[in-house]
């Protein structure tokens, strides 16, 4: 959703109609970074046990950002002013208010909260589940290094949202898991699950007879 309202405000000419698919992209914009974190929670198995209202008071400060972008002409708190891109292009620059900024603070927050999950379950999980998780890690951090490029200003395309445009990476790497990493066929969450729940006691050790894991029945 939101790459196709990025693509369609980069080939709207009108000023009202670039606005307008602006405020539709900030509804992807908005809800994908705390739909990563349920992903990341969900994988790693740390989001069983999580109450309903938690889950969604992720979702409070997002849904408050796509209402003041809907309605930014009566305060300007999104956007603060627009100004013509680069001579020979239809592009617009938008400058920024303050519910941006917090917006962008909430998601980087979100997003380095998914990321930290999956790094710390890449280094703790089974070998097998290792080379999974590392490339959902690099997948979540192609859009996340796009941001940073375009909030402070390296971006090559000025007024083109290059987010949007590193998802084309991110999917390829998803497939890449898909296909190669058996993405979809290996999930942690189901091992670990019945590791941890199962009656018998299981005790992990290496070549080393060292104590690698264990489960609560073990214990």
């Amino acid at each position: 959703e939101w790459a196709l309202a990025n693509g369609l405000e980069a080939a709207a000419v009108p000023l009202e109609h670039k606005i307008f698919w602006s405020k539709v992209a900030y509804i992807g914009a908005q809800v994908s970074p705390p739909l990563v974190l349920l992903f990341a929670l969900q994988y790693t198995g740390q989001g069983r046990k999580m109450a309903p209202l938690t889950i969604a008071s992720l979702f409070v400060i997002p849904i408050v950002i796509i209402l003041l972008a809907a309605t930014n002409g009566a305060h300007g708190l999104i956007w603060v002013d627009f100004l013509p891109g680069p001579p020979g292009t239809n592009s617009l620059i938008y400058r920024h208010g303050l519910a941006f900024w917090v917006s962008i603070g909430y998601i980087f927050s979100i997003v380095a909260g998914a990321n930290a999950l999956l790094i710390i379950h890449a280094i703790r999980t089974q070998r097998i589940y290792q080379r999974q998780s590392w490339i959902l890690i690099l997948a979540s951090f192609i859009p996340w290094a796009g941001a940073v490029v375009y909030i402070i200003g390296l971006n090559p395309f000025p007024g083109l949202d290059i987010v949007s445009i590193s998802f084309f990476f991110n999917g390829l790497l998803i497939l890449y898991g898909v296909t190669r990493g058996r993405l979809m066929d290996l999930i942690p969450i189901a091992c670990e699950f019945i590791f941890e729940n199962m009656s018998n006691a299981v005790i992990v050790i290496d070549e080393h007879q060292r104590l690698i894991d264990f489960n609560p029945a073990a214990r």
